[in-house]
């Protein structure tokens, strides 16, 4: 194969699928509104911000929760944002790399990357969720990408079977 251009088409679709969902799981990974207060206090999972005075603006410290689901949501967030970019690299060899472009073995580890970084996106966003009620927009985010790495995840599947 050895370039974009002479790929499938579904290899470019599962291609830029994968990498809309790693540019969405990395900007709802990064900032603070999984859950809002539209009056107190945002959160993310790394930051959170409190509103001490309409006009004095806000104050964002890091995020001192220590309940077991919410590590476990960061946990799995960051295995699935490491796994996404190891699915994606693998991905780019298979595609653009002479040497790799006809490798089997490269195609099914991004494949299962790709497949582990949706499983563990969408058990953080489950355990999230069951958790927390004012859901916001970083949260959705996540969501999307996530949703985003299974589809390339199973278009990459179908696509070793069809070969």
């Amino acid at each position: 194969m050895a370039g974009f251009g002479s790929a499938p088409t579904l290899v470019k679709v599962f291609f830029i699928l994968l990498i809309v969902g790693i540019l969405f799981h990395i900007v709802g990974f990064a900032t603070p509104y999984w859950s809002d207060d539209d009056y107190y206090s945002h959160n993310g999972l790394w930051r959170s911000c409190y509103y001490r005075h309409v006009y004095h603006g806000q104050q964002c410290f890091k995020t001192n929760f220590s309940a077991s689901w919410f590590e476990a949501t960061q946990a799995f967030q960051v295995i699935g944002l490491v796994a996404a970019f190891i699915g994606l690299i693998l991905v780019i060899l298979f595609i653009f790399v002479t040497q790799t472009s006809n490798n089997r073995t490269v195609y099914i580890i991004g494949m299962v990357a790709v497949l582990v970084a949706a499983g563990c996106t969408i058990l953080s966003i489950i355990i999230f969720g069951s958790k927390v009620s004012a859901l916001s927009w970083s949260f959705a985010l996540a969501v999307i990408g996530g949703i985003l790495y299974g589809v390339a995840g199973l278009l990459m599947l179908i696509n070793m079977l069809k070969r």
